[in-house]
């Protein structure tokens, strides 16, 4: 396995890449869970980026792309369910919260060829997904107007068909 990792930080922000890769000597110790994993070579591309232009705004992203959902967990890399790949902007005043992202969910674990390659299909993006909060307060010490907003696009190639019980 080889697997490194850049992470520089600046007066306003941060980046981090980290990449991995093995040459699997024995490509089918891990096909009896997961078919993908029996490719002889499996891997992942991370990246993170955390920016404060102004006092006010944060702009980022995080990025994870793979071999199959399965290679985290099998070489014990990360536990994680899940991976959120997204682009985002956030405003935070004394008064107002805005926050706006473009994501893509991708799940992770162990599973069959068939059922990871139909996954990207099924895994929802949300485009938009954006929330405001905002605060003006009344002249004379008579209140507050609130005014809060959500907009969420989703959009999916295939439908997830799956029954789900209530409770």
């Amino acid at each position: 396995m080889l697997a490194g990792e850049w992470d520089q930080r600046f007066p306003n922000g941060t980046t981090m890449v980290r990449v991995s890769d093995i040459q699997q000597r024995d490509p089918g110790a891990f096909s009896t869970v997961d078919e993908a994993g029996a490719l002889p070579s499996r891997g992942a591309i991370q990246s993170y980026g955390q920016f404060r232009p102004t006092k006010e705004w944060t702009v980022g992203w995080s990025y994870t792309a793979f071999t199959d959902p399965g290679y985290f967990s099998d070489y014990r890399i990360n536990e994680d369910k899940s991976a959120t790949n997204e682009v985002y902007a956030t405003r935070l005043t004394r008064d107002d919260f805005f926050d706006a992202r473009l994501q893509q969910f991708n799940v992770l674990g162990p599973m069959s060829a068939a059922a990871a390659a139909a996954q990207p299909g099924k895994q929802g993006l949300a485009l938009p997904n954006i929330r405001y909060h905002g605060v003006n307060y009344l002249p004379g010490d008579n209140g507050e107007v609130d005014l809060s907003a959500s907009l969420l696009g989703v959009d999916r190639a295939a439908d997830d068909r799956r029954a789900t019980l209530p409770g």
